[in-house]
């Protein structure tokens, strides 16, 4: 579902948490923009204009472990280092109008193997689900090749798609949310792969009232403690208040709990993420040119909807 995201408060957000690894240093989205965070003694951004990738919505870009670009893709094509579709890159299974299109996971344990996670999006009624494809950056003179592509996991599913760390510290957890439902998947990312089955949480509201419900974000808090969802108001009338949901999540044992609303009267959200110290939570609002902030650690719905501070912003995401 296509619409202009407010998106610098939460770039801000993505680098207080970059990791040592220097992994997600460099990022390519929305049309042909980038940014790189690789200045050498300095906190300050960059923006790069190499990038040759669509994304109306969702994208997703990886580094190595020194910052230097591997590929990127909008959950449809993957793109090489050399701005090239990579070898066997393109008819992935994702769409460029997806929240959440497209999700990179390195294997633990090898640092040639990466999975790319894709949902599919409203415009496509949510056929396709979730899948997966395998990347081996040791293929074509380390430009990389797609050796698998399309494995399904679950189907129909949503365009939310998030991952956390395992509390392992190595293994991550991939989640997926059922089509217009309140079930739940953690896949399990090992040094063995994707494991096949699935640990399946059944939590909080059904969003079934509305197709385009099924449009929106996930996103687990940095400490691997609580997941938030978010969701679309009815294509038909987006005037509709929507609001946020809060759960606890299990970063052991891949279990979504403790489901909470955070709804908060006249607004509607549409994304979410939290504070690099999982205390807050920022949802952007639909039509208002404002972020709320919250405070979770507070725990119940109640307390955390008390806790609401508006920030103005320049624009909101239909601007």
């Amino acid at each position: 579902m296509r619409f202009t995201t407010l998106t610098v408060f939460f770039f801000l957000l993505f680098l207080i948490q970059r990791t040592a690894a220097q992994q997600n240093n460099i990022w390519y989205f929305g049309e042909k923009a980038g940014i790189s965070f690789n200045s050498a003694g300095s906190a300050i951004p960059y923006a790069v204009t190499d990038g040759v990738m669509v994304a109306l919505e969702g994208c997703a870009s990886i580094c190595d472990a020194n910052g230097a670009l591997l590929f990127y893709t909008n959950g449809e094509t993957i793109y090489n280092r050399n701005h090239k579709v990579m070898t066997n890159g393109s008819g992935l299974k994702g769409h460029v109008s997806s929240a959440q299109s497209a999700l990179i996971v390195p294997q633990p344990g090898n640092d040639s193997i990466y999975f790319v996670f894709t949902g599919d999006s409203f415009e496509k009624k949510f056929v396709n689900g979730y899948n997966y494809t395998v990347v081996n950056m040791n293929l074509a003179n380390g430009d990389g090749a797609v050796t698998i592509k399309n494995v399904p996991l679950y189907a129909p599913g949503t365009e939310r798609l998030t991952a956390a760390r395992h509390a392992n510290g190595s293994d991550v957890w991939v989640i997926t949310n059922d089509y217009s439902s309140n079930v739940f998947r953690a896949w399990l990312v090992s040094c063995s792969g994707v494991l096949p089955d699935a640990v399946v949480s059944t939590s909080g509201a059904v969003l079934n009232q509305y197709d385009a419900f099924n449009s929106g974000s996930m996103k687990v808090s940095p400490d691997g403690k609580l997941l938030c969802q978010t969701h679309f108001p009815d294509i038909e009338n987006t005037d509709l208040q929507t609001f946020i949901q809060l759960f606890d999540f299990d970063n052991l044992t891949g279990v979504i709990s403790n489901a909470r609303a955070i709804d908060v009267a006249g607004s509607s959200y549409y994304s979410a993420e939290f504070s690099p110290d999982s205390k807050l939570l920022y949802g952007a609002k639909a039509k208002v040119a404002e972020i709320d902030q919250f405070e979770v650690t507070l725990g119940s719905g109640p307390a955390i909807i008390a806790s609401r501070i508006g920030i103005p912003t320049a624009l909101n995401i239909y601007a």
